[in-house]
Formats: structure tokens, C-alpha cells, sequence
């Protein structure tokens, strides 16, 4: 399979999970800036949990249905469906396209938001409890 054969139709879904990775990488630099180092088995089972249900390996038709309705608030899901979606009908999906993109936009905003909060608590803290203990 020759990826660079679907076209440019791949580059919004690329800044969709570029996105996707700033807020993931906030999101557990806020955690980590709280807990401590004690977050670190939370924060790799979280990971390897939101790949295997944002359809990177599968489609998400094959995942039960309470499953499938959890993906479907992640921007991921979108990017992967897009691409299987893309590369099946040779069309570009620019429903999944909006979705990913604003989904996204809103998880960046909100992941910046809680990594600031997290910040300001461990300023307020002492940064000094981020040894392990």
C-alpha cells in the first residue's frame, strides 16, 4: 500500500493528529506535573488504551458498541476513519476532515487550559515533589 497514492488529502488529517499528539503530550505533562512520577503507569495504560480504541490497527465497526461510542469523541478516530475512508473510495472525506480538525482544536485548548492549572498547582506546591518517592 503506497500512502503517498491517497494525495494531499492526507496532510489535514496529518495536523488533525499532530493536534491530537500536543494535547495528549499537555495532557500527560499536566498529570505528570501534579501526581508526580507516580502517574507514569496511568499515563502508558491511557496511551496503549486510546490506540487500540481510536481505530489505528482496526475499524472501529468492529469494536462493541458502548466501545464505539466512547471513540467517537476522539478526534483520532476521525483521522483513521478518513484515511481508511480515502484510500477505499479514492474521495475525500471532508466530513472527517471538520471533525478531527475541530475536535482537535477543542481538546488542544482544553489540554493547555488543564496543563496551565496543573502548572500553577505545582508552583504553588514546590516543584521539588516531582522526585519519585
Amino acid at each position: 500500500l503506497n500512502v503517498l497514492s491517497v494525495g494531499w488529502v492526507l496532510v489535514p488529517f496529518m495536523i488533525a493528529l499532530i493536534l491530537c499528539g500536543w494535547s495528549l503530550g499537555f495532557f500527560t505533562a499536566g498529570l505528570l506535573l501534579y501526581f508526580g512520577q507516580k502517574a507514569q503507569n496511568f499515563i502508558w495504560s491511557l496511551l496503549w488504551l486510546l490506540a487500540a480504541i481510536c481505530g489505528v490497527f482496526y475499524p472501529i465497526s468492529v469494536l462493541p458498541r458502548a466501545i464505539q461510542h466512547i471513540s467517537s469523541v476522539l478526534p483520532m478516530t476521525y483521522a483513521f476513519e478518513g484515511v481508511r475512508s480515502a484510500i477505499a473510495s479514492n474521495t475525500t472525506p471532508v466530513n472527517y476532515i471538520i471533525i478531527s480538525l475541530m475536535l482537535g482544536i477543542c481538546y488542544f485548548v482544553a489540554s493547555r487550559m488543564f496543563f496551565n492549572k496543573m502548572f500553577q498547582y505545582s508552583i504553588e506546591r514546590g516543584l521539588s515533589r516531582l522526585e519519585y518517592e
